[in-house]
């Protein structure tokens, strides 16, 4: 019950939301998830839930910060956060982190 009670509020913030057009407008987006995930599930259970992907965005949100092209699309940035991303995560894995 509440699963369907937090999918019918996310379908409907979806369904309201424009697509981010900046990297606080991403931010932005996350915390308000964040928080309608917490008032769902419990700030325990959201964290078990959601956490790594929270905290995965979050750090892909940092990234795409930290990108010196700004004036390129939103899309390129996130493309560029991601390989970042995956970088980090390798060197992690290789003990080089």
């Amino acid at each position: 019950l509440f699963r369907s009670r937090y999918q019918e509020a996310v379908h409907q913030r979806i369904q309201s939301a424009q697509a981010p057009t900046s990297v606080d407008d991403m931010a932005r987006d996350l915390q308000a998830l964040q928080v309608m995930r917490h008032d769902h599930f419990g700030a325990q259970a959201a964290l078990q839930l959601f956490g790594d992907q929270e905290a995965v965005t979050a750090r892909l949100i940092e990234l795409m910060r930290q990108d010196t092209l700004v004036e390129t699309p939103l899309e390129e940035r996130a493309m560029r956060a991601q390989a970042r991303l995956l970088a980090e995560r390798n060197g992690r894995d290789s003990g080089g982190g």
